[in-house]
């Protein structure tokens, strides 16, 4: 089985939303525990203005129409336009099946405070768990010799902050405890500017420019310079035996780790301005929970690295078995095409 052992990178990126972090417990359950609550209080308190109770709602018909309701808010106003809070409540008040033109005034139900509440519960660190393999993974990259420098590419808005800053993730706003590198080193991204948001960017992935935008705010433009020169060319980059295949992952100096392939790994392959860029593909099985201690799994097959795409792309299971790939040992790998 080839070794690969990779040069220092110069970007680690990560999408947020699954690959760092989840839901815990579920988005549905989460949105089903929080109306039960509202509509005992409504039962309790007897001020729903039409004397009646909201409707039963179970977790699976919550489910369903919060992907409805989303799938259509993305449609109509993409990337959050009109504002991410404003955008969030409408899915919310759409979910429940609330009137979206509801006013505070008009609102004998509640409707409108409730919407809030289900907003401010996911504008916080108490609703996410981060994946086990997460922080040891990012924290073995920092340790090298040459680190990386560590960024999130999200399709997300500013909240993506506020949950990464809760969950240890990033570094607080200035004025901090700094190391000699100006950065706190008690945190694996270490500020604001490396966190980079379709919601501020202006265009989500799988649009190459965000991975352009995270270039240019992630490093200085000589080193930018440098990694692009660096890279294979197109020509060199159409591998045609495993040894071409590592040495293309050899060459590139920009590596993105996402869940979602269509989104985080696809455009990084179609796009020759992205050809700095390889992709890691992370495929956990059996999508565990993060809360549970997501042990390794056991078999060898189960948690081999695949090295496919002519060098381009990694796949695994898990974070972890890619520790020693910028380090001393590099990993084994199965290369595929």
């Amino acid at each position: 089985m080839p070794r690969l052992k990779l040069p220092p990178a110069r970007i680690i990126s990560l999408d947020a939303y699954g690959t760092i972090y989840i839901p815990s417990p579920s988005v549905s359950e989460q949105y089903s525990n929080l109306y039960n609550d509202y509509r005992s209080r409504l039962l309790r308190h007897d001020i729903d203005s039409n004397n009646s109770a909201p409707p039963e709602l179970s977790a699976a018909q919550i489910n369903l129409n919060f992907k409805k309701a989303y799938k259509a808010r993305a449609a109509s106003h993409p990337n959050y336009a009109g504002g991410e809070t404003e955008w969030w409540i409408a899915v919310i008040k759409d979910t429940f099946g609330f009137c979206p033109s509801t006013t505070v005034e008009e609102d004998d139900g509640g409707t409108d405070r409730f919407a809030r509440e289900v907003y401010e519960n996911f504008n916080s660190s108490k609703a996410y768990a981060v994946y086990p393999d997460i922080i040891p993974f990012l924290s073995t990259l920092l340790r090298n010799n040459s680190p990386p420098k560590i960024g999130v590419i999200s399709n997300s808005d500013s909240r993506s902050r506020t949950i990464l800053r809760g969950l240890g993730i990033l570094s607080p706003p200035p004025p901090l405890e700094q190391n000699q590198k100006g950065e706190d080193a008690r945190y694996l991204i270490a500020n604001d500017n490396d966190v980079i948001l379709s919601a501020e960017i202006g265009f989500d992935k799988p649009d190459p420019r965000i991975f352009k935008a995270a270039e240019s705010k992630l490093l200085p433009a000589a080193a930018a310079a440098a990694a692009a020169a660096a890279a294979p060319s197109a020509k060199q980059q159409a591998a045609q035996t495993d040894d071409d295949a590592i040495a293309v992952a050899r060459g590139l100096a920009y590596w993105h780790i996402g869940d979602e392939y269509d989104k985080d790994i696809a455009p990084l392959l179609s796009t020759p301005d992205l050809r700095t860029w390889g992709g890691i593909f992370i495929s956990r099985l059996p999508s565990p929970s993060p809360s549970s201690s997501m042990d390794k799994p056991e078999s060898d097959e189960e948690r081999k690295v695949t090295l496919s795409a002519g060098g381009r792309v990694l796949t695994v299971s898990d974070l972890r078995d890619l520790s020693a790939l910028w380090g001393s040992t590099g990993v084994d790998v199965v290369i595929a095409e």
